[in-house]
């Protein structure tokens, strides 16, 4: 028998074979086919490398990383307090980041045609500082109106009319209307005293009183003791400018003192249909010769100028002041009132934060002194006949961290009054106050004055802190709330999804019945049983809010539960644990995350949708209660909801282009792609 292990010719001669007996087909130095030198890779590894190659989710993870990170540290490092008080001295601040001046971003608030008075030089109702105009610009525009009595005017007519309603049975001709002054004033032949007054014209065309004629006048001065009438002369046409001399007048009359004397014109009414005007520009009352007590009489008065007098102080009626000029069966209207408009940029730093008058704690003062900020000069001290003492003193600032102005002055009043303590005891109590110049922003422990990038709220928060404060909030409940409702959907989803059948049935009907409550209702009921807080509203979003989750893993079980991998891994053993979290769920993980990511902007949403019902976070900084509380401002601040409203749809995008990404990124059947 032949040997398996030992070669044989035709013949059966054992046969020794060597090296040199065989020829190599491919006699070449290298072999064509070469070794793959590739590494393995895990399942997150290469989610991650396809994460990166999609830049548009990659530039949405940045942005959120980066509001997470502000959201983070902003209010920790801000210096201003959003949780605790409110600062209404800085209430409504416009944003500031460049210096004051520069046009834009600066600080500044632009007014554009506010009424600027003549006389006092300043923009009229005194709301504006002269000091805190920045690019004050005047004569940019003028305007005249006719028969309307406005505020800020600095020239015109004083127009009174005839009234209509004459006495039955007078003769129109003789018939006279006066037009007095409503102050007194005690006069005497001693006094230099000369009125000049300026009439001016009217043209009846341009009045709602139709045909109205000039009058015929004479100027008396009235002893309202006795109710009897000084005239200067006869009747006369009303001219340009006329001057009275009073002192003339009572020598003329033999009326050596009045006590009590005002001073007026009587008019002539015309003929026929015609009503007769009295039209004054100004009336001047010279008394430069009057002693200084008659001058202040006169300062008193008011009256130095009509016109300017009278336009600027306006009843609310729209009527001339009764306490001015006193007409009598007269209508009194302004005629051709020229207004002067101002457009300027105002600082409102300085306007707010500067130079304020207060009330100053004595335990403050004191401070200030033991840290040599400043010292008193000129202290003075005042005793009343009521028992309180006012002492004054002026300041003398020593360091620049001082919040007094220096040279202004510091007033203590010590008052004693007779009060029941807490106790319910009577007795004396004291009162002891303390007033100064305070430049408000060191007052509040500003060091220089503050820059508020986006400005501030009406409750004088700084909106750059504030919104990602609120932002901060509003990520931790979506966040939380998201975990919560992503674990508790995938696991019902899960059980749902893979078993089917019966357990598939009954878990079905329980999320139809809950996802058929309102929402609003859920809301409602968590609040009015647990209180408005942070933690009942996670709960309230948490009832219902993993069924849209849930829905989507049992849709993408029974997707993939079928398939033949899975099929063979059952075939094989495979426990349902092993073909859920092993086979099932990495297929379907990318679809369910997808929607979920969206979950975390929509509970921001969801909260600022029902803080415009009050059913927000109250009493907490989130979004929703951030542009629930500035809706009002939106055409006059509307920063306040602009800033808020751009970093919502920040997050709604990133977190769009991120969900996006993830769906790719964790697609098992691309594993491996580019």
């Amino acid at each position: 028998m032949n040997d398996k292990n030992k070669t044989y010719d035709a013949y059966g001669n054992e046969v020794v074979l060597t090296s040199e007996d065989f020829t190599l087909i491919q006699n070449k130095d290298k072999i064509a086919d070469e070794k793959f030198q590739t590494k393995t890779t895990t399942f997150a590894k290469d989610a991650f490398k396809r994460f990166c190659k999609n830049k548009s989710s990659v530039v949405g993870a940045i942005i959120i990383g980066l509001l997470l990170i502000l959201s983070i540290f902003v209010p920790l490092f801000s210096g201003n307090d959003v949780s605790k008080t409110t600062y209404p001295e800085q209430a409504l601040l416009p944003p500031k980041l460049f210096k004051t001046g520069t046009g834009w971003w600066d600080g500044t608030k632009h007014y554009k045609n506010q009424v600027y008075d003549f006389e006092a030089q300043e923009v009229a109702g005194g709301s504006f500082k002269n000091d805190c105009i920045v690019l004050k610009s005047l004569n940019l525009s003028e305007k005249t109106t006719i028969n309307q009595a406005v505020s800020g005017a600095h020239y015109g007519t004083l127009l009174v009319i005839q009234s209509s309603s004459l006495q039955v049975g007078v003769n129109p001709e003789t018939q006279t209307f006066t037009y007095q002054t409503g102050n007194t004033v005690s006069l005497s032949q001693n006094d230099a005293l000369k009125i000049n007054v300026k009439f001016g014209n009217v043209s009846s065309d341009t009045t709602e009183y139709g045909n109205i004629v000039t009058s015929k006048y004479k100027f008396y001065v009235l002893d309202t003791t006795t109710n009897t009438r000084y005239y200067s002369g006869e009747f006369k046409s009303q001219g340009e400018s006329d001057s009275f001399d009073v002192k003339q007048i009572l020598t003329q009359n033999n009326v050596a003192e009045i006590q009590s004397a005002k001073f007026g014109f009587e008019i002539l009414p015309s003929t026929g249909s015609s009503l007769t005007y009295l039209g004054i520009n100004s009336i001047n009352f010279d008394t430069t010769n009057i002693f200084d007590d008659k001058k202040a009489l006169f300062e008193n008065f008011n009256i130095l100028d009509a016109n300017a007098q009278v336009l600027t102080n306006i009843a609310s009626s729209g009527e001339i002041p009764a306490n001015y000029w006193q007409p009598s069966n007269a209508i009194r209207k302004v005629y051709a009132a020229s207004i002067q408009y101002a457009s300027f940029d105002y600082d409102e730093y300085a306007s707010k934060l500067g130079s304020k008058n207060l009330e100053i704690a004595i335990d403050r003062l004191n401070e200030w002194k033991e840290n040599g900020w400043y010292e008193e000069t000129d202290v003075k001290v005042v005793t009343s006949d009521s028992g309180s003492i006012t002492v004054t003193s002026k300041v003398k600032v020593l360091n620049d961290k001082c919040p007094l102005v220096d040279g202004s002055t510091l007033t203590q009043i010590k008052l004693k009054y007779w009060q029941k303590d807490d106790n319910g005891k009577w007795g004396w109590q004291e009162l002891d106050t303390y007033r100064g110049d305070v430049l408000l922003y060191k007052y509040n422990g500003y060091k220089s004055m503050p820059s508020f990038i986006f400005g501030t709220t009406d409750a004088g928060y700084d909106l750059f802190t504030l919104a990602f404060y609120s932002l901060r909030t509003s990520l931790l409940l979506a966040i939380v709330v998201f975990a919560i409702n992503f674990t508790i959907g995938l696991v019902w989803g899960s059980i749902s999804g893979y078993f089917g059948g019966n357990i598939d049935l009954i878990m079905e009907r329980i999320t139809d019945i809950l996802n058929g409550m309102p929402f609003i209702v859920v809301v409602t009921l968590c609040i009015l049983h647990l209180g408005n807080n942070v933690v009942t509203f996670a709960i309230a979003l948490c009832l219902t809010g993993w069924i849209g989750t849930a829905a989507r893993t049992r849709t993408q079980f029974y997707r993939f539960k079928g398939r033949e991998y899975v099929l063979a891994s059952r075939t094989l053993g495979a426990s349902d644990a092993r073909l859920i979290f092993k086979h099932v769920l990495p297929n379907a993980l990318g679809t369910i995350v997808t929607g979920a990511v969206l979950m975390i902007p929509s509970v921001i949403f969801s909260e600022a949708t029902l803080a415009y019902l009050n059913l927000g976070l109250q009493g907490s900084a989130s979004f929703g209660v951030l542009l629930s509380n500035n809706q009002q401002y939106l055409s006059s601040y509307p920063m306040l909801i602009v800033i808020p409203a751009i970093i919502i749809s920040l997050l709604m995008i990133s977190f769009n282009l991120f969900g996006n990404g993830l769906r790719d990124a964790l697609n098992p059947s691309l594993k491996g792609s580019d």
